[in-house]
């Protein structure tokens, strides 16, 4: 099997990205997280890291990032891949189809959206209850698998098919989609 330039970029930039932040310096204050997050309040185009999820971390915003904290965060991000594999199988089933690329990825979002609402929402309804119910460091994962998967639901819904879009748009009519 013979790998391409693009397939060794997709292959390599996730370990480029961890990378980065494996020798982030350690300051007094806590780790300097994405200098470019921080200064400009923009959302960092390499790691998707916003200026508060920087700040939270570094501890500016009063509140410390607990270990109950950083498990909602990777429940999050674990739901953030499960929502793409979705998306991407649609996408998948109606290509097979023989549908036309743009015809694919808007018909793949339109059957997948109730899905991706049916799970947030009852992981939210969670997320309710264990924030009524719960104590201290329970609070604080449901604060932050809250936050964490309505940016989600944002994010794969408006931002996923944003970026097909702007995919498509290059392309010339006889291309297909590589998924």
């Amino acid at each position: 099997m013979t790998l391409t330039r693009k397939d060794r970029l997709v292959l390599l930039s996730p370990l480029a990205v961890f990378g980065v932040f494996a020798l982030v310096p350690m300051v007094e204050d806590g780790p300097t997280i994405c200098p470019f997050a921080l200064t400009t309040g923009m959302a960092c185009p390499g790691c998707g890291m916003t200026r508060a999820a920087a700040q939270l971390l570094r501890g500016d915003l009063g509140a410390a990032m607990t270990l109950p904290g950083i498990a909602g965060f990777i429940l999050t991000m674990g739901m953030g891949v499960d929502s793409n594999v979705l998306i991407f199988e649609r996408i998948k089933e109606e290509l097979a189809a023989q549908r036309g690329a743009r015809t694919a990825v808007n018909a793949s979002f339109s059957r997948v959206f109730l899905t991706l609402l049916d799970t947030h929402i009852t992981a939210l309804i969670a997320a309710a209850f264990l924030f009524q119910f719960g104590t201290g460091p329970i609070r604080g994962f449901a604060t932050t698998l809250t936050i964490g998967l309505l940016t989600n639901l944002f994010t794969s819904i408006f931002v996923s098919k944003t970026l097909f879009e702007m995919v498509l748009q290059r392309q010339t009519a006889k291309q297909s989609l590589s998924i």
